[in-house]
């Protein structure tokens, strides 16, 4: 039996970590960089992040 996670489950997941990373140690701003694609851009857009910058290549 297969089990899946949707890319929001595990994307708060990961962001559960980093509090408690943060908690520990510090700190107020997560970065998150991934490549310029708009299906890509718009899930993390829609969860929780903004875009603060971009590259040209």
């Amino acid at each position: 039996m297969e089990k899946r996670i949707s890319g929001r489950k595990l994307l708060e997941h990961a962001i559960a970590s980093i509090r408690q990373a943060q908690n520990l140690v510090g700190g107020t701003i997560v970065f998150l960089e991934c490549e310029n694609h708009p299906k890509l851009m718009n899930f993390y857009e829609q969860n929780l992040f903004r875009q603060f910058s971009f590259r040209l290549i």
